[in-house]
């Protein structure tokens, strides 16, 4: 019945290319800019708790290379050079934990000191190809990202830091690898065995390989920000400051996100819109009233699940199924490019703000997503 067409997606890839290239000068252009690129550690926090814990990071710091192990427990046990000075233990009461007040999945060092509670923050960036692991840190006199400590995540404890740092006591099963004998970085990156590929790894915040590690340029090509785009429309994504949101591309180039709740309910709508010459983003929320002006190419703070928010896996399993829907008293067929016959005439669908929406002989009907998945009998809506 339907003609071959160009799949919904490949609209939305259409109307992410009009929202990013379209200029605006609505009253989101008169907001500030953010002064520096967002920048992300690449996984979540529950990620980056199992790939340290139990593990050892060997980095370069001040020209020399040093290694710390992470204990399950919190403890951090490492080997240094302070300002290429001789090695030492570090402190014997320092710790580790992943989160700090500017990233859920921010690495955070600290020890105590005479005045109080000292500390050390980064951002951190795995690399599951190679287990390249570094850091990075803001600089407010350079006013830049750069990569702080550089080096790889690996299972035991370099045989050249057990004796720079003699009196540094290890538990028991902490392998030592005999291998990295010498203190040269190079060698011992030539004798090490990198964790890659660490499970869950797949699933990180796209564009998060460091905004230092690029030198301040966007980490992500524009090609790439639209197939990202592409590819999550009517996904659910868990953001990096917690929660869940779903991206929609409504028909015109408007990109909206639904906020949800535990039980895929949107609780919230925020609308995104260029500014300028598109560059900038404004992503405006409509119950919190919150604002954000995020850069685009740079990290995006949300990873796709890979799982359709149920709204959009009921509309793909109704237009998949190919028979008539009875709704509204009226019955429809739906085809996966967005457009909807309905007793021979022809119209289109979409959904928006937690609604399916059909236009059709002049007029538009609206459904709350669940009511509509009652009245035409779809069994996947889950909770």
């Amino acid at each position: 019945m339907f003609r071959k067409s160009a799949m919904r997606g490949g609209l939305a890839a259409l109307a992410v290319m009009t929202t990013l290239a379209a200029p605006s000068a609505g009253p989101a252009a008169q907001e500030r800019p953010l002064l520096r690129p967002q920048n992300l550690s690449s996984h979540t926090p529950e990620f980056f708790r199992d790939l340290l814990a139990g593990r050892v990071w060997v980095f370069e710091r001040d020209g020399k290379p040093s290694a710390v192990w992470f204990g399950p427990d919190g403890g951090l046990k490492g080997c240094a050079s302070p300002k290429g000075r001789r090695y030492v233990p570090y402190q014997a009461d320092t710790r580790w934990r992943i989160g700090t007040p500017n990233g859920r999945s921010n690495l955070e060092i600290n020890w105590a000191t005479t005045e109080g509670m000292g500390y050390s923050r980064r951002v951190m960036i795995y690399d599951r190809e190679t287990g390249r692991l570094h850091g990075e840190k803001f600089s407010p006199r350079i006013r830049a990202w750069y990569v702080e400590r550089d080096g790889w995540i690996q299972e035991g404890w370099p045989a050249a830091f057990a004796r720079a740092c003699g009196g540094l006591k290890l538990p028991w099963d902490v392998p030592v690898i005999s291998a990295q004998g010498s203190l040269d970085i190079a060698s011992l990156r030539k004798n090490a065995e990198p964790v890659t590929h660490h499970p869950g790894s797949e699933f990180s915040y796209p564009g998060a390989t460091g905004v230092g590690d690029s030198g301040g340029k966007p980490t992500m090509t524009l090609e790439e920000v639209i197939e990202e785009r592409r590819r999550t429309h009517g996904m659910i994504r868990l953001r990096n400051i917690g929660g869940r949101t779903v991206g929609v591309d409504r028909p015109g180039g408007v990109r909206e996100l639904w906020l949800l709740d535990g039980n895929d309910d949107v609780v919230d709508i925020a609308t995104i819109r260029p500014i300028g010459d598109g560059s900038l983003m404004h992503i405006r929320w409509e119950k919190s009233g919150r604002n954000a002006t995020p850069r685009v190419g740079y990290p995006v703070p949300a990873m796709s699940t890979g799982r359709l928010h149920p709204a959009f896996a009921m509309m793909r399993d109704l237009a998949r199924d190919g028979r008539p829907v009875a709704a509204g008293g009226a019955e429809y067929r739906f085809a996966e490019d967005g457009r909807i016959e309905r007793g021979g005439e022809m119209g289109e669908w979409w959904l928006s703000r937690g609604l399916v929406h059909v236009r059709i002989g002049g007029g538009v009907r609206t459904w709350p997503w669940r009511a509509f998945a009652a009245e035409t009998g779809w069994k996947g809506a889950g909770r």
